[in-house]
């Protein structure tokens, strides 16, 4: 996962071998995305300080720099952001006791592939984060009320995380059509899964025993790409409903499961709405929509207001585009 720490954490090791006599080659080298192996051999040459490297074929400098790396008898090697495999030998690392190599990547299949001991770095539990943060700010920490209860938010948020069903997550993915590529629902669940481990593999969520764990800023980062058109508020410490200025025009889907956010629940600019595809309201505490709520959503795809919340079923009926519903009936009686 990015941004959890893991550069942090090679710099600081990198500070304190450096400054070890008993190593005699302590080398830092960023490979990230825009890799080759002719970059990262000359890296490697300029940070442990050899001679000038003038050949340029790959294969005469990796045993060019293996013979140098050969004389060393305590060297460390850490290559952070590493997104792609590759072999040891084609750089010139040689494969001996004397040649440490330790490497970052969000990816875990890099590990994987180049069998390597993972060692996963998780997010800090809440109290951590609030403790780091606190060491961060100075000797001097927050006196004020107001000023340390929005100190508190931002390092609980750095350690939130959002839970839900991997079914769920496989289910979201067929209503977006993203797996619309195969047939059947069977073949549909069997390509979630892959994505999901895919995802995984990126370090982007994990799953344990059916259950996706996801950080919120991942969950954030993904909601910024995406433009204004969704307002999603799941999880999240809402005690109302959003202002009016979310409500816009273009918006396609609103999610504010999971969250109390009162007893019933007016659309400001209902008129307004007619792009709106996706609405989960479950979990809300929300008792009641205001009549002729639904009727008026004449795009409406994906309902889910499941919990205390019924519906009409004479407005469920004019939604004609409607293709998934999770609700209760009020007047069931009627259909």
């Amino acid at each position: 996962m990015g941004g959890v720490g893991k550069t942090t954490i090679m710099m600081h090791i990198h500070n304190r071998l450096f400054e070890d006599a008993t190593f005699d080659g302590v080398a830092f080298i960023t490979v990230s995305k825009d890799f080759s192996i002719y970059k990262l051999q000359s890296d490697i040459w300029k940070a442990l300080k050899f001679d000038i490297m003038q050949d340029k074929h790959e294969k005469k400098r990796a045993a060019m720099l293996s013979e140098h790396l050969e004389r060393k008898k305590n060297c460390v090697l850490i290559l952070d952001d590493v997104w792609q495999h590759f072999k040891l030998q084609d750089v010139g690392i040689p494969d001996r006791a004397g040649v440490k190599v330790v490497l970052t990547t969000p990816l875990s299949e890099v590990c994987s592939q180049m069998d390597c001991e993972e060692i996963k770095i998780k997010p800090l539990h809440e109290e951590e984060a609030w403790k780091l943060f606190r060491e961060e700010l100075g000797p001097k920490p927050p006196t004020d009320i107001q000023v340390e209860k929005v100190a508190r938010k931002i390092a609980k948020r750095c350690a939130e995380h959002i839970q839900f069903r991997q079914m769920q997550l496989i289910e979201c993915f067929i209503d977006e059509g993203f797996l619309d590529e195969v047939d059947t629902r069977e073949e549909q669940y069997c390509r979630g899964l892959a994505v999901v481990d895919m995802l995984q593999n990126a370090c982007l969520l994990e799953v344990d025993h059916g259950i996706v764990s996801m950080h919120a800023l991942i969950g954030e980062m993904a909601l910024n790409i995406v433009t204004t058109a969704y307002m999603v508020k799941a999880g999240q410490d809402l005690r109302r409903i959003p202002d009016g200025e979310y409500w816009t025009a273009d918006l396609e889907k609103v999610s504010l499961m999971e969250k109390a956010v009162g007893h019933y629940v007016v659309f400001l600019i209902l008129d307004e709405l007619w792009n709106l595809r996706y609405l989960d309201l479950s979990g809300t505490g929300i008792e009641r929509l205001l009549e002729g709520t639904l009727r008026r959503m004449v795009n409406l795809q994906y309902l889910k207001i499941a919990g205390k919340v019924k519906v009409k079923a004479e407005e469920v009926i004019q939604l004609k585009a409607l293709e998934r519903l999770e609700s209760k009936f009020g007047n069931a009686d009627d259909f």
